[in-house]
């Protein structure tokens, strides 16, 4: 048996960031590939491990869980290590090397690399995390070939050295944010080290955000906004609805379309209101357009419903409750929740 020993040590710099993020996988230095170049067994898939005592010393409990969630899901976890770039005639060995990273390891691996991740988002100017892998790969003679083949291939993540600033209070928030929701939601992470201090689903501090209902002649003249939740209201026939729209302005008039939509629930909706999303909560749309029409059909009633009953406006109707002379308001003090929950408090009642 043969076995093969490589250690490789690399940066997610701002030039290799794109390859790693966007096409998840790392350009090999040159100086660390002597060990592939001539021995095909070396090349292929290697099962990825972490080191136990990379884990104990990860900077905080985010990036401590995610190496965690590496390690308890071997089978989900590898690399592949191949050519890349045109072989060279004489050898039939390859000018670059590149190790790519499984789908499921990458997502975790977004989180390790959090300040590579969040400089090549943002240009913050952090400085990037160092990493070392030790691969070993064991080969045997193929009986029938004579040529030696991989039985054993084993990649394993002995280090890394992070440099995430310790003594900013929203690095924790944006870590913490990226763990629960997926590493795009750190995508505003310049906003946290400015100093916002608000995690909201809505642009709120944007003015046209705050604007109050429209009557539909002043569609036409709208600019078109992207990942909006939306309501109309027909003042006609006392109807509301609640949708979500990728374009907001299209989607309107396609409420209108009568020959396209025929079916369509509001087509003579007469005014509108929208608010646009933060763009990192853009594949949650669907869930906060869900989160309205349920808030809304507790106020108002929702004939097509089969769950949601006895709204605020039924029971007043009834006569189970009583509106007081001055009318209804709101009384929260506050327009959004900044905080995160901590799952670690709640997992362990």
């Amino acid at each position: 048996m043969n076995t093969i020993n490589n250690t490789i040590v690399f940066s997610i710099t701002k030039q290799n960031a794109t390859t790693f993020f966007d096409h998840k996988e790392v350009n090999i230095p040159s100086k660390y590939t002597k060990d592939y170049s001539c021995i095909k067994p070396g090349l292929g898939l290697y099962k990825f491990i972490v080191n136990e005592e990379l884990i104990s010393s990860a900077p905080n409990k985010y990036i401590r869980k995610a190496l965690c969630d590496i390690k308890d899901n071997p089978k989900s976890n590898y690399i592949n290590i191949n050519g890349h770039g045109l072989p060279y005639v004489e050898t039939n060995t390859y000018d670059q090397y590149l190790m790519t990273f499984s789908p499921y390891l990458e997502k975790k691996m977004e989180i390790v690399l959090w300040a590579s991740y969040a400089n090549w988002k943002n240009d913050l100017g952090i400085e990037p995390e160092k990493l070392t892998i030790k691969t070993t790969c064991v080969c045997e003679a193929d009986n029938t070939t004579g040529k030696e083949k991989c039985i054993d291939a084993v990649a394993e993540l002995t280090k890394i050295e992070w440099k995430i600033p310790s003594d900013n209070k929203f690095c924790d928030m944006a870590i913490q944010s990226a763990y629960y929701f997926g590493a795009n939601s750190i995508a505003a992470a310049e906003e946290y080290f400015l100093g916002r201090d608000n995690l909201d689903f809505y642009k709120i501090s944007e003015p046209e955000n705050c604007i109050g209902w429209k009557r539909f002649s002043e569609l036409e003249s709208e600019a078109e906004k992207l990942n909006v939740i939306y309501m109309l209201y027909d003042e006609n026939r006392g109807h509301i609805y609640v949708g979500r729209a990728d374009k907001f302005k299209q989607r309107l008039m396609q409420h209108r379309d009568k020959v396209n939509c025929p079916n369509d629930p509001i087509p003579e909706f007469t005014h509108y209101r929208y608010t646009q999303l933060e763009d990192q909560y853009y594949k949650y749309s669907y869930l906060i357009e869900d989160a309205a029409i349920h808030d809304i059909a507790w106020i108002f009633p929702m004939s097509n419903s089969n769950h949601f009953h006895n709204s605020l406006q039924e029971e007043i109707n009834f006569g189970n409750i009583n509106v007081p002379t001055g009318g209804i308001k709101m009384v929260n003090r506050v327009e959004c929740q900044p905080q995160i929950i901590n799952t670690d408090i709640f997992n362990s009642k």
